[in-house]
């Protein structure tokens, strides 16, 4: 983006979390940290996504004072049912990469003509939608990658390398879960050993 056309806008941030209620969650608890300081916030998520939003959620109650705030829908071909399997997981990504980068190409050279906005000048998206990451570098775009994990998650990977060092990690010669190591699919290795 040319230095000297970026000034004369305010930042206009494109956030995009991956299509899960967890990571949704954080990521508007961040657009709405950002709208507190005047930013345009362009909030991409799958269709099934914003349905659920505007039918079980205050968001549209929650960011009418922030007239910054838009609510973008990602095209049809990429909505998911609801990625919980592995495959269906692999099936958004690869509607992803297919019809969502161009969608993403398409919103960012927009330059500001949908209802006026000023251009996107920067991405933030999910640690795991790496297309978000691509089409940023293709275009030029400040580009952060957001990990939507828990406090206790993160702390969790915060300790690893604590836990290598004191010899508690990797367990050796333990077999966790007997059914596991049996178990023919995920699904039954998982019930199994519960």
């Amino acid at each position: 983006m040319d230095q000297a056309a970026a000034v004369n806008y305010s930042p206009h941030v494109l956030i995009f979390p991956f299509p899960a209620q967890g990571h949704v969650n954080s990521m508007l608890k961040l657009a709405e940290l950002l709208s507190l300081s005047d930013m345009y916030i362009t909030f991409v998520v799958s269709k099934n996504i914003h349905d659920r939003l505007l039918h079980h959620t205050n968001v549209k109650s929650r960011f009418s004072n922030y007239p910054g705030f838009y609510l973008e829908v990602l095209p049809r071909e990429i909505d998911e049912d609801h990625p919980t399997s592995p495959d269906a997981v692999v099936k958004f990504f690869d509607a992803l990469q297919i019809f969502g980068k161009p969608y993403l190409r398409e919103l960012i050279d927009d330059k500001g003509s949908r209802n006026k906005r000023p251009p996107i000048t920067s991405i933030i998206a999910d640690g795991l939608l790496s297309a978000a990451l691509e089409v940023a570098q293709e275009i030029g775009l400040p580009f952060i990658y957001l990990r939507t994990i828990s406090a206790c998650a993160f702390w969790a990977y915060f300790c690893i390398p604590q836990l290598i060092e004191a010899g508690e990690l990797p367990f050796s010669g333990v077999v966790i879960c007997q059914a596991y190591a049996e178990a023919e699919t995920w699904q039954t290795q998982f019930l199994n050993c519960l």
